[in-house]
C-alpha cells in the first residue's frame, strides 16, 4: 500500500531531475569546443573532473548507472542503455543529457511509488561506492549529483573568465 508521503514521489523526483538537467544544459549548450576543454582551476587527479568535458561524461555515465542500478535491483525485464562515448560538441552533450533524462523517466514508469522506500538495510541498494540507499535516496542523489557538477562547471568557467 502506498502511504501519502510516497504518492507521486517518483513524479516529483523526476521533475526535479529534469530541472537539474535543464539548468545544466542552459549552462553548457553554447560552449565552444575550447570551453569544453577548460581545465580544473584546482589541482586534481580525479579523471572525472579534469575538464568540463570529463565532468559531463561523468554525469552521463553516472546518470545511466543510477537508473540501471535500480532496474537491476528490481530485476525489471527491460533493455538497459548506457552512455556511449564520445560527444564532441556542447550540442551533443545537451542531446545526450536529454536522452539520459528520457531513459530515466521511461524506467521510472515501470516502478510504483510504493517500491521506493526501504527502512531495513537488507532492502537497500549497495552502490558502487559502498553506500546503501533505497530507491528514493538514490534518485535524490542523482539529482544532487547533477547540481553539484553544474556548480563545479560554473566555477571552471568563471575561473577561465567566461
Amino acid at each position: 500500500m502506498t502511504n501519502s508521503h510516497n504518492q507521486h514521489a517518483l513524479r516529483a523526483l523526476m521533475h526535479e531531475y529534469d530541472l537539474a538537467i535543464q539548468d545544466l544544459i542552459s549552462l553548457i549548450h553554447e560552449l565552444s569546443n575550447e570551453e569544453l576543454n577548460i581545465e580544473s582551476p584546482l589541482e586534481t587527479k580525479d579523471p572525472d573532473c579534469l575538464t568540463v568535458k570529463t565532468i559531463l561524461e561523468h554525469i552521463l555515465r553516472s546518470g545511466y548507472g543510477y537508473i540501471n542500478t535500480i532496474v537491476k535491483y528490481l530485476r525489471l525485464n527491460t533493455i538497459m542503455l548506457q552512455y556511449e562515448f564520445p560527444c564532441s560538441t556542447a550540442h551533443d552533450y545537451s542531446n545526450e543529457l536529454i536522452k539520459m533524462s528520457v531513459y530515466t523517466e521511461e524506467k521510472l514508469h515501470l516502478i510504483d511509488d510504493s517500491m521506493i522506500q526501504a527502512l531495513e538495510q537488507q532492502h537497500k541498494i549497495r552502490t558502487t561506492w559502498g553506500q546503501y540507499y533505497d530507491i528514493e535516496q538514490l534518485l535524490e542523489h542523482a539529482i544532487v549529483h547533477v547540481l553539484r557538477h553544474r556548480y563545479q562547471i560554473e566555477k571552471y568557467l568563471v575561473n577561465a573568465g567566461n
